[in-house]
């Protein structure tokens, strides 16, 4: 493969995206792989200097990279904001094709972005959704998604992050049976053992703190737009407990056996660029989290409306869990806000990649399972860390998959674009 000197175009002009601002990657010598072009953001971060556009630049691609204006904003705003971004490169001279390219969070957003493109707004607005989508503008569809270590859906990282033993929705009083830093329920910085009694008590009090704040939410909306509420758009609404921040409250972080293999055989690529088939296991590393519960920093701070549209999964709390292979009892159609549900209605050329490194590796298999698309990939990269560099705790065991992982979506991206 050739690997290309690149350009770096920044635009930030009235009239465009109301000043959002955007960086174009371009090899210097333009050619046919330069016809194709990623749109690259995530749905909270600043993602116009993440490494995916200078590595698919120098293989020969367009990449226009760019971020949402503002994090605490309902999905629908955002996905306006990324269509924005689709219809500039859409009109950017010697561009053909345009794929969405999605990583971690950024997977919610694109995936949400291009099932409403496909098939219009009405996708998210039938009697299972938790929270309706708004009309909004019609949105021009990509020609191609490509996911790298997707998240389970904004939604459903809320699901597994929010603290269960929260008691009081004010203080952030906790319940010392369900606190899972207490030695007592098998906390060990070390390396935790907790029974599968408190975990399973875990989950099930998990899922029901989440199906009391989307009640709570939808009650304060039904008022707000009947006339009634605080304000007469939306309201503020603080969770204690309630952020995703990678450390706090994850059980996926201390026990390394959940969520710890793919279900069927998969593709896994190595740093060589060789491909096995075979039972891809996780490589993370024992992750003894944060007790934040009652830090301000790990308070959501949002709106009722905005937490409906973008962090709300539902849950059956009698089934939800997570096991060996899978996320399971949750209602993925309940939200627009997780790609696992979202991926039901894409049907464009699709590539999911897991980084095994990284505790959000699994959800590629599950949306794999789910896409409609009749051309889609899945494949994982061996010891690659969440932003696709060798994982830290790896580090001396194997070599760097960076190379072999850009090298192959530059490789399925030309293969059929």
């Amino acid at each position: 493969m050739n690997y290309h000197e690149i350009t770096r175009t920044y635009y930030r002009a009235p009239g465009f995206g109301s000043m959002q601002p955007v960086m174009i990657y371009q090899p210097r010598i333009l050619g046919p792989e330069s016809r194709t072009a990623f749109v690259l953001c995530h749905s909270d971060d600043d993602y116009i200097e993440f490494l995916p556009a200078p590595e698919l630049a120098k293989r020969g691609y367009t990449v226009i990279a760019t971020h949402v204006r503002e994090s605490q904003i309902p999905l629908e705003e955002k996905m306006l904001q990324v269509g924005q971004v689709v219809d500039f490169i859409k009109n950017y001279p010697g561009i053909d094709k345009v794929l969405l390219l999605g990583h971690s969070g950024g997977a919610t957003l694109m995936s949400a972005y291009q099932n409403v493109a496909e098939n219009g707004n009405a996708t998210f607005q039938g009697a299972e959704r938790i929270y309706k989508l708004p009309e909004i503008a019609k949105l021009t569809p990509a020609d191609g998604v490509v996911l790298m270590d997707s998240n389970y859906g904004n939604g459903a990282m809320s699901l597994m992050s929010i603290d269960p033993a929260i008691v009081d929705e004010n203080t952030g009083e906790k319940d010392p049976e369900l606190d899972l830093y207490n030695p007592a329920n098998g906390f060990d910085p070390e390396g935790c053992h907790y029974s599968d009694a408190f975990m399973r008590k875990f989950w099930t009090a998990q899922a029901e703190r989440m199906n009391r704040l989307i009640a709570y939410c939808q009650e304060r909306v039904a008022l707000i737009d009947a006339g009634k509420g605080r304000f007469v758009d939306d309201e503020p609404i603080s969770i204690p407990g309630g952020t995703q921040f990678g450390p706090v409250n994850k059980m996926v972080q201390q026990v390394p056996s959940v969520l710890s293999h793919t279900k069927e055989e998969r593709d896994l690529l190595h740093a060589d660029g060789t491909i096995t088939h075979e039972i891809v296991h996780c490589l993370r590393g024992f992750n003894k989290g944060m007790n934040a519960a009652n830090s301000y920093k790990n308070i959501l701070n949002t709106s009722v409306r905005t937490f409906l549209a973008s962090s709300a999964l539902k849950a059956d709390p009698s089934v939800y869990a997570l096991t060996e292979d899978e996320m399971v009892g949750c209602d993925w159609r309940s939200s627009y806000c997780t790609t696992i549900g979202n991926v039901d209605g894409i049907h464009v050329p699709f590539l999911t990649m897991g980084m095994t490194g990284s505790h959000e590796y699994l959800a590629s298999e599950h949306i794999i399972r789910r896409v409609e698309s009749e051309d889609k990939t899945v494949c994982f990269v061996e010891a690659a860390g969440h932003n696709f560099e060798l994982a830290r705790h790896l580090k001396g065991q194997y070599p760097d998959p960076v190379k072999a992982c850009f090298d192959y979506v530059a490789e399925w991206t030309g293969a059929r674009f």
